[in-house]
This record gives C-alpha cells, sequence and structure tokens, in this order.
C-alpha cells in the first residue's frame, strides 16, 4: 500500500503540489492501478498461441512496372531548359 509519503514523492518528481485531498485521492487510484497491474501478473499466459506468428512474413505488396506515356516523357525532356541526357537538372533548393 501506497502511504502519503511516497505519494509526496511522487508528487515531487513530477513537480506537482497537491493538497492532502489530492493526495488520498491520487493514493486510491494508484493503488486500484497497482492492483490491477498485480492481478494481469498472475495471469496464466503459458497456452497462448504466438503472437509473433505472421510478422516474418513480407506484408509489402509487389512491384510493378511504371505506368510511362514514353511520348509524354519525351515531350516534357525535351522542353526541359537543363538536362543531362534523360535526366532534368534543376536549381539547388538551399
Amino acid at each position: 500500500m501506497l502511504d502519503k509519503k511516497e505519494i509526496d514523492h511522487l508528487a515531487d518528481l513530477a513537480r506537482l503540489s497537491l493538497t492532502d485531498a489530492e493526495n488520498e485521492s491520487l493514493q486510491k487510484d494508484l493503488e486500484e492501478i497497482l492492483n490491477y497491474v498485480n492481478q494481469l501478473t498472475k495471469a496464466k499466459i503459458d497456452n497462448l498461441p504466438d503472437a509473433s506468428v505472421g510478422l516474418s512474413q513480407n506484408q509489402v505488396r509487389k512491384d510493378s512496372e511504371p505506368l510511362v506515356d514514353e511520348e509524354l516523357a519525351d515531350a516534357i525532356i525535351k522542353r526541359f531548359p537543363q538536362k543531362d541526357r534523360r535526366s532534368l537538372k534543376i536549381p539547388p533548393v538551399f
């Protein structure tokens, strides 16, 4: 069970100034939380299926050929002011 001194210490760590009523309320709330966590530690998990199954499979879509309109690409490259073969040169951003 948490006592007033421990709650005060936690409040100091969190830089909270608590009234006596808030301290008591927080003490009760933290007790309930810790009791629930304690119940979870007692749960039987021996027969549960492995949760990591399926994580090793590739979930990414397969690559496909990009749809390119060659005529449009050639027209854009032809009209671009600076180019190096099929690469378009742009001014530096920074």
